[in-house]
């Protein structure tokens, strides 16, 4: 019995790792061997080995070529050689004397033939060759992130670097897909994968986004991982750009859902309701078509700032460019480009259209004249609140001020507008505050008109403080040079001032228009319930006057609202009476 206890134990010990071998290629020996192809993420090739001056190049896969098959040979351990098939030549890592200049390279065989040996300048450079046999080094598989094993990297244990395939090529277009080993401190390598059919291929794209079909749309938002923004159509014809997720139904989130039809090994297209995603040649840019979009292929990002399982696209219909990988800038956000060499360009996220995503979660309410929420705001770095001079209209700090006090109403704000397109910023004293570049101290002042716009801007390492952009001039509100009650506009570079919202006791009452209202309205979260006898229909609409929902209704109506803010819920009654009901979301 306490043999089989220390057998059992032995076996569990053991299990870890052999389950994590066998997510790797088979390991041949002996008589037992097993041929892949060799494929790189980063090129979309197989490797193949060539006879003439034993150098590895590439091609697309071929099932039937031996010269793109190779078996992972045991040494020792888990040490193995990588030996070509077709030559018995092994993966070996040196110097390689060449004859400068002298040499053709036929891109359909992936071959190069060097000529005039005896000729030209020598030059030495460092790579990965297929040598006799006898002559290869050693390698181990390492895991890819948390990949099961499809994925992985090879690792040299001569020389303690990565096996890198370039994706690019140099200047004189010499060695296109070099193999080589890779060593820089943050970069892994290459990513490979063993393939021995084109099957075998979809397994890495089981965490793609998913492809459509004409009876089956899957939409998704492309969300940039470096400015958590997403690809905003403009309609037919027109640049799409970068904006925050939209989260408000309507036209303005139908414009950022994207869907994508075609095949993941031949390409696909990126789809919207305006059109199709075309790459531009002539201006190296994006515009939305109605038909001839550009076709592209999803790949994993090497970018794992921003976490693992992250995607990139790249264009399959880029003409003479040398760029391949759609681009988002995280700082120019309106520009959408092909990336540079070298970098497979921005990592997304590809969210689905049931996502909510709120990236002002927690800031002030937007408010409406007939539903008003008034905050007074604070400066956390002062202490003191923006304030109406009543005997100068102009906008200063003071100190907070009590809900009983008679001046309060000039500390009291309001936003009327929206968080993505902007808002005005509405005193209760007196109208809205405007952008007054006329004055040396780039002031604000009270008015009875239309207030320019702002937006909120959430504040680095705080939960609740904001800061309050200028739309046009994308700057902040700020302290003015540090002086105590002055308030300007601040560069570019810095998000301004941040403030936190303060709701004074009892002026925020919400109301309902009649004082026994025939409707009974109850909400728990952001869910509601509207029940009443003999109604017809339920409206709702939210602080912009936009309709929410419309619904016929008979005793009750239950929804849940997208967002939080002010509302305005309005029921018509089957005896031709209308009763409108003011609720907030919070």
């Amino acid at each position: 019995m306490k043999k089989n206890v220390l057998l059992l134990l032995a076996v569990m010990l053991l299990m870890p790792w052999c389950l994590q071998a066998q997510t790797f290629p088979t390991i041949s020996e002996g008589a037992n061997e097993t041929w892949y192809s060799i494929y790189s993420h980063r090129a979309n090739r197989v490797l193949k080995v060539n006879e003439k001056d034993a150098v590895i190049s590439s091609l697309p896969f071929d099932e039937t070529n031996d010269d793109l098959k190779w078996k992972f040979e045991r040494v020792e351990a888990d040490t193995f050689k990588i030996v070509s098939k077709s030559t018995g030549y092994e993966f070996s890592y040196g110097d390689y004397v060449e004859i400068g200049g002298d040499y053709s390279y036929d891109p359909v065989t992936g071959e190069y033939e060097y000529l005039g040996k005896d000729q030209g300048t020598h030059t030495k450079i460092d790579r990965i060759f297929a040598r006799e046999a006898g002559s290869g080094d050693k390698y181990v598989f390492k895991k890819f992130n948390d990949d099961n094993g499809f994925r992985f990297q090879i690792w040299s244990v001569a020389d303690s670097s990565f096996v890198d395939m370039r994706n690019d090529t140099n200047d004189d277009e010499k060695y296109p897909y070099q193999i080589c080993l890779y060593s820089v401190d943050g970069d892994a390598g290459n990513i490979f994968s063993a393939i021995q059919s084109l099957d075998d291929l979809d397994q890495k794209y089981a965490n793609a986004p998913k492809l459509s079909t004409s009876t089956d749309i899957k939409k998704y938002f492309i969300q940039n991982c470096r400015a958590n923004r997403v690809l905003t159509s403009q309609g037919t014809g027109s640049a799409p750009v970068q904006k925050e997720l939209v989260n408000e139904e309507g036209d303005a989130r139908t414009a950022q859902l994207f869907w994508f039809e075609g095949t993941y090994k031949d390409g696909f297209k990126v789809i919207c309701n305006d059109g199709e995603l075309k790459f531009d040649e002539t201006t190296g840019r994006f515009t939305i078509e109605s038909t001839g979009g550009s076709k592209y292929q999803f790949e994993l990002s090497t970018n794992t700032t921003y976490g693992t399982d992250k995607w990139t696209l790249k264009c399959l219909d880029k003409g003479e460019y040398k760029l391949e990988y759609l681009n988002m800038h995280n700082s120019n956000l309106d520009e959408i480009t092909l990336y540079s060499l070298g970098d497979d360009g921005t990592p997304f996220d590809f969210l689905s259209e049931d996502t909510s995503y709120n990236p002002y979660e927690g800031a002030p309410l937007m408010s409406i004249e007939a539903a008003p929420v008034w905050y007074q705001i604070k400066n956390t770095r002062s202490g003191k609140v923006i304030n109406l001079d009543f005997y100068s209209d102009e906008i200063t700090q003071a100190d907070i001020m009590e809900a009983d006090n008679a001046d309060l109403d000039q500390q009291l704000f309001r936003f009327e507008g929206s968080y993505y397109d902007g808002f005005r910023i509405l005193n209760r004293f007196s109208g809205a505050l405007i952008y007054n570049a006329s004055t040396e101290l780039i002031e604000f002042t009270a008015v009875d008109s239309d207030g320019e716009l702002f937006k909120f801007e959430k504040y680095a390492n705080s939960e609740e403080a904001w800061a309050i952009k200028h739309v046009g001039e994308n700057k902040g509100l700020n302290d003015f040079k540090g002086e105590g009650t002055a308030l300007g506009l601040y560069s570019t570079t810095d998000p301004g001032s941040s403030f936190e919202f303060i709701v004074p006791d009892g002026v925020n009452s919400v109301s309902q228009t009649q004082a026994t209202p025939r409707a009974q309205l109850s909400i728990e979260g952001k869910a509601i319930t509207v029940e009443a006898e003999d109604m017809a229909k339920v409206t709702i609409y939210n602080i912009t006057g936009t309709q929410v929902v419309s619904t016929a209704a008979n005793a009750s109506f239950e929804y849940t609202m997208p967002v939080s803010g002010y509302y305005v819920l309005s029921v018509v009654y089957n005896d031709g009476k209308t009763e409108n009901i003011k609720f907030v979301i919070r």
